[in-house]
């Protein structure tokens, strides 16, 4: 398994909007495979940069964190999107050649709910 630095889960429960609802879930599902919770924006960005390239896997709603996935040299990203697509990690990670993965999530408002079993299924399909 891989240390905990190098598997990511950006969580935007702090944010207006586009937060998990459901992150404690997701969490439960995440931890068995080396995933730690961190909050971007409590962090400097040496932090960032630090643990951005030691990252082998980032996981995260569609936001201004994911952008620090310049930082990865060989990595996989999970975008989880709610009703509102923009395609702008999809490009970023072809322009980087990361290994990109949509999630395709139900939408609360502005905010979404992850399918826990869709995202089992996926952890085990690319990890």
């Amino acid at each position: 398994m891989a240390d905990s630095d190098s598997r990511i889960y950006v969580s935007r429960s702090n944010a207006i909007s586009r937060r998990v609802v459901n992150e404690n879930q997701v969490m439960e599902v995440l931890k068995p495979y080396g995933f730690e919770r961190y909050h971007l924006e409590d962090r400097s960005l040496a932090e960032n940069v630090r643990l951005f390239n030691s990252a082998d896997m980032v996981i995260g709603p569609h936001g201004a964190g994911l952008t620090d996935i310049i930082f990865t040299e060989d990595c996989t990203l999970v975008e989880l999107f709610g009703a509102r697509l923009n395609k702008v990690y999809e490009k970023l990670s072809k322009t980087l050649e990361i290994e990109y993965n949509p999630m395709y999530c139900q939408s609360e408002g502005a905010d979404i709910i992850v399918d826990t079993a869709a995202l089992e299924e996926q952890m085990n399909t690319i990890t």
